[in-house]
């Protein structure tokens, strides 16, 4: 038998927050941040099709290679509790 204890539960109903840092001639630089449990994946495309992110997961920042022409470029997001999040902007 375990002794009686001051327990709390917590729900984690709340999406990450993406946010657009900026925009140079080969990256899109984004803070994706949550407050609950922590990223499980994003993933970033230009019309479709995938392109190289990297995160830094200490300062919660993500570059995604742009290449050389435009397009839609979106970025999705998702915790660990299936939270998503998406952004979407014309390069």
């Amino acid at each position: 038998v375990y002794g009686e204890g001051r327990y709390r539960v917590a729900v984690d109903t709340t999406d990450p927050v993406i946010s657009l840092d900026g925009i140079r001639h080969d990256v899109v630089d984004l803070t994706v941040r949550d407050e609950g449990v922590g990223l499980r994946s994003f993933r970033g495309t230009i019309d479709g099709v995938w392109t190289l992110c990297a995160h830094d997961p200490k300062r919660s920042d993500i570059q995604c290679e742009r290449g050389a022409g435009g397009g839609l470029f979106e970025f999705v997001s998702e915790d660990r509790k299936g939270n998503r999040n998406r952004i979407s902007l014309a390069l």
